[in-house]
């Protein structure tokens, strides 16, 4: 009886430690998923910061200025020019980082940067609308980004310039106010 209890604790004890061997290697294989999750992390966050930094960036930021002027005004030949401008903008940074890639940054720019409103300039270019909402379009027909920071700006912008087509002086009132909501679609999507 007592070989057999021995030998019970016998095979308990080396069973128990190869287990523990086995928690070795799965600690290890653990700190390595941290490290290399980390690194991921990290790699990301450089690209993020390469892409906010591109030449391109404030030639586009330029460019959504115009774009918000051109809607403050009413102005369709200057929205159509802004809109063909930003096109080519958007197609340089599809060449550099990829359509793909270049959504999800500007997608990740707008999430980090959700103050409203951040920036002076586009300050300039909100306007009224009945209940303040980013999804309401304003009292003259226009559209509203009094919700949206600089990158939400940005964002619906790149959704604008992706989603909605063009507009041109010589179209209708009703394509006109398709295009519009279109826009506004898109900022109540990014603000």
């Amino acid at each position: 009886m007592k070989k057999i209890i021995l030998g019970i604790i016998l095979f308990s004890s080396i069973y128990s430690c190869s287990n523990s061997s086995d928690l070795g290697v799965n600690e290890v294989k653990t700190d390595s998923n941290i490290k290399s999750k980390n690194i991921s992390v990290n790699s990301r966050t450089s690209k993020l910061e390469e892409f906010k930094n591109d030449a391109i960036m404030p030639l586009l930021k330029d460019n959504y200025y115009l774009f918000l002027r051109s809607v403050k005004d009413n102005n369709p030949t200057s929205l159509y020019e802004a809109t063909l401008q930003g096109e080519k903008y958007l197609d340089e940074l599809y060449v550099k980082y990829g359509k793909e890639e270049t959504l999800a940054y500007f997608e990740e720019l707008s999430q980090l940067d959700s103050n409203a409103p951040t920036d002076s300039e586009v300050s300039k270019y909100f306007f009224g609308t009945q209940d303040g909402s980013s999804c309401t379009r304003n009292l003259n027909g226009t559209t509203y980004w009094g919700n949206c920071s600089v990158w939400e700006g940005m964002a619906a912008y790149v959704g604008i310039l992706v989603n909605c087509g063009h507009i041109s002086p010589s179209d209708p009132q009703s394509v006109i106010n398709d295009y519009y909501n279109c826009n506004q679609a898109q900022i109540c999507k990014h603000c």
